[in-house]
């Protein structure tokens, strides 16, 4: 899994969106249909916030990590700082 940024840094109410491309399945095992292929969530929500689309949106200065889970078990991780 890719992302199109491996950092973010915003200001207090700003947004930006996160796209997630898949390439070939290395890990072995199947992408299941009945799920979201890619699901995302932030390590801090008082710092930022992401839906379910991908789009972080600056909450409160600090730092946290956003991470983008494939359905299979593969992820990847954009570190996002607020000032």
């Amino acid at each position: 899994m890719k992302l199109n940024h491996s950092s973010l840094t915003l200001k207090a109410g700003k947004s930006k969106t996160l796209k997630a491309t898949m390439k070939g399945v290395k890990s072995g095992k199947k992408v299941l249909q009945h799920i979201p292929k890619v699901r995302f969530y932030s390590t801090n929500a008082n710092v930022a916030t992401v839906d379910a689309n991908g789009k972080v949106k600056a909450v409160a200065k600090g730092s946290c990590t956003i991470y983008a889970i494939a359905n299979n078990g593969v992820r990847n991780s954009v570190k996002v700082t607020v000032k």
